[in-house]
């Protein structure tokens, strides 16, 4: 027996100085479940540019909650 199930992924990059500093992703699956999660891939460029990493973060965020009201 097949078994499906939708989803919609949004995935993003925060990049500084053409070097991904921090990988986020967004799954909301076909009963409004929202998931995400980020992953911090070069500390020493996190750790230098915490305030733009971080509102790159707050803005994927805001996305991901966006494309949650939409499904509602």
């Amino acid at each position: 027996m097949l078994n499906t199930q939708k989803t919609i992924n949004l995935a993003g990059q925060s990049i500084i100085e053409d070097t991904v500093a921090v990988y986020m992703n967004a799954t909301l699956n076909e009963n409004g479940e929202l998931s995400t999660n980020k992953a911090v891939c070069n500390k020493k460029l996190y750790d230098e540019n915490k305030a733009a990493c971080r509102a790159d973060i707050d803005a994927f965020e805001e996305m991901a909650y966006a494309l949650e009201g939409e499904a509602e």
